[in-house]
């Protein structure tokens, strides 16, 4: 571990950790009912009152790492931004590459009208330009990485 990630775990207040998880559900049961009835369902929306669940529980779990962030206190650890910056980078990335590699093998195996892909489509995915080329996203949801 290094410095940063040290003190995260010692100063994880366990409130701030329940509210990320309950910003995890509601963005869960936003996809699970209203989006994917907005998607493949009738017209008619039945969970209409939902429609802002997804985007209030994505409002707070960014916000989340903001409240750590600012209550951090750089003077008590030796830190290396640019050492962290290339953890959190490979971290993430992996994880990414694994949850796009999965829905690509699982569209392949149950294609979903609308949302299909190529696999040149999931290799460009896995270099973030796929965005900038026009290139469709494998899982639909990870637009915003080519906005940051």
């Amino acid at each position: 571990m290094d410095g940063l990630e040290e003190i995260n775990v010692k100063t994880r207040n366990m409130q701030i950790e329940g509210l990320r998880g309950v910003a995890i559900l509601l963005i869960l049961i936003f996809h699970a009912f209203y989006r994917y009835q907005q998607i493949y369902g009738s017209s008619e929306i039945k969970y209409s009152w939902m429609k802002d669940w997804g985007s209030f529980g994505t409002c707070i779990f960014l916000l989340i790492p903001c409240y750590y962030l600012i209550n951090f206190n750089l003077d008590t650890i030796s830190f290396s931004l640019i050492n962290y910056l290339f953890k959190k980078f490979i971290r993430l990335w992996l994880l990414y590459a694994i949850a796009i590699t999965i829905t690509a093998i699982v569209i392949h195996i149950f294609p979903l009208p609308e949302r299909m892909s190529t696999w040149t489509d999931w290799l460009l995915n896995l270099t973030f330009i796929n965005g900038f080329l026009g290139t469709p996203y494998v899982d639909g949801a990870h637009w915003y990485l080519s906005l940051i």
